[in-house]
C-alpha cells in the first residue's frame, strides 16, 4: 500500500512541478523514476511484482507525459533491473538510497538521450546530456531524502515490512 501511495504521489507531483518549473531550469523532476528506487524495499525481494509494476508505471508515464511510445516503459524496466541488482550488494539506508538515486538519474538520462538521438529526435550534443543530468540532481535528491524519511516513519508507525 505504501508503494502505491509513493507511486501516485510521485507521478502527480512530477506533472505538477513540470508545469510549474521550466524544463530548461535547474529543477527538472524525475520523481516517477525515483519512486521505483523508493518502492523496491517494500516489495521484499518480490522481483517479478516489482518489474511488472515498473513496466506499468513506464507505460503510464509514456501515455501521460511523453509522445515516445514505449520508450519509458523499456527504460523503467531496465532501471528496475538495475535497482534489483544494486540491492543485492547494498543495504537499504538513506545514504545508499541517495547515492543510488544519483546513479539512476544518470543512467535514465543517458539511456533516454541516446535512444532519442538514435531515433532522430535531436542531434548528439554532449552538453545537452550533461545539462539534463545536473538539472535533475538537486530537486531529485531532496525528493529522495524527503520521501525516504517520510516512508520510513510511516512504515515504522504502521509496522509495514520492508527490506533492510
Amino acid at each position: 500500500m505504501i508503494s502505491l501511495i509513493i507511486i501516485i504521489l510521485s507521478f502527480y507531483l512530477e506533472g505538477f512541478i513540470s508545469n510549474w518549473v521550466s524544463n530548461n531550469g535547474l529543477l527538472v523532476p524525475t520523481f516517477t523514476m525515483i519512486s521505483l528506487l523508493l518502492i523496491y524495499p517494500y516489495y521484499n525481494r518480490n522481483n517479478f511484482g516489482f518489474i511488472l509494476t515498473s513496466g506499468i508505471i513506464g507505460a503510464l508515464y509514456d501515455i501521460t507525459y511523453t509522445n515516445t511510445l514505449f520508450l519509458n516503459t523499456i527504460v523503467f524496466l531496465i532501471i528496475s533491473l538495475l535497482i534489483i541488482k544494486a540491492y543485492d550488494y547494498i543495504n537499504n539506508n538513506l545514504f545508499n538510497t541517495t547515492i543510488l538515486s544519483i546513479v539512476i538519474i544518470a543512467v535514465y538520462r543517458i539511456i533516454t538521450y541516446f535512444i532519442l538521438v538514435i531515433l532522430g529526435y535531436f542531434s548528439f550534443n554532449v552538453n545537452k546530456l550533461i545539462v539534463s543530468f545536473y538539472s535533475s540532481i538537486l530537486l531529485n535528491i531532496i525528493y529522495t531524502i524527503a520521501i525516504y524519511l517520510l516512508a520510513s516513519i510511516v512504515a515504522k508507525r504502521f509496522q509495514i515490512k520492508k527490506m533492510d
